[in-house]
């Protein structure tokens, strides 16, 4: 019984009041086709959240701005126009970040546009967007990559968007791993994985924990990883100083 009532339940009833004409507008033409956000999300091939976001008026500028709108006029079966009066207005938004400021400088050199970057990304235009303007510095090797390839530079110059580490080097051979790794945006896992050990021993050797006074082919490994000078390495065990005084 319950389970007949459901299901001819009216589409619409019990959903809270929209904030935005563009959410009214989408909800109000769904109903009237007869879809359940699930149906139109399906459709767009997003989340229904997402639909039940956009209804509500409570998805970001930046989102608002970047979504594909002609697929949401064809699953509507509306002009694109009654979609594009009804998007809220947005002023024209700077980046937050140092690095939002380096990708649109880049950009700009280039002469690439946000879908252009988006695309080379593998990402959604909204999250291009959201990658430049927003207040949120990545953190992640991989997305600083994924950055540095879509730009044409050397994933080096990214290295300074990344975590600063909580633990400051005690020495000068765990400075310069950490340096290096961090310039060749490797992360400590990936580097941990590299040299077949364990996170914690790279955490350890980065500290200043392990000497590797006694390690010459651990650091013959961490030179061909981070493509550093073998002797120079060497040259920056702790205490070596001292060994070469005496």
């Amino acid at each position: 019984m319950n389970k007949e009532n459901n299901s001819n339940k009216k589409i619409g009833m019990g959903i809270s009041e929209s904030k935005s004409e563009l959410g009214s507008f989408i909800r109000e033409r769904r109903i009237e086709l007869g879809y359940r956000q699930a149906e139109l999300a399906k459709k767009l091939k997003i989340l229904q959240s997402a639909v039940s976001s956009i209804e509500l008026g409570g998805r970001s500028l930046v989102y608002y701005h970047g979504f594909n709108w002609r697929n949401m006029a064809e699953a509507l079966q509306c002009n694109i126009k009654e979609i594009e009066k009804r998007l809220p207005k947005i002023e024209i938004q700077l980046p937050q970040t140092d690095l939002g400021w380096f990708i649109q400088n880049r950009r700009k050199e280039l002469k690439m546009t946000i879908k252009e970057f988006a695309r080379k990304m593998n990402i959604p235009t909204y999250r291009a967007n959201y990658l430049e303007k927003r207040k949120h510095e990545t953190r992640k090797y991989e997305t600083l990559r994924k950055i540095a390839d879509a730009l044409s530079v050397d994933v080096s110059e990214l290295s300074n968007f990344t975590l600063k580490c909580r633990r400051e080097c005690t020495n000068d051979l765990g400075r310069m791993i950490r340096e290096q790794r961090k310039n060749l945006c490797i992360s400590g896992i990936e580097f941990a994985a590299k040299l077949g050990v364990k996170r914690q021993y790279v955490n350890q050797i980065e500290g200043g924990d392990i000497k590797m006074s006694k390690s010459e082919a651990m650091l013959k490994k961490i030179a061909d990883v981070l493509k550093l000078d073998f002797d120079e390495l060497m040259a920056s065990r702790p205490g070596n100083e001292n060994q070469e005084e005496k």
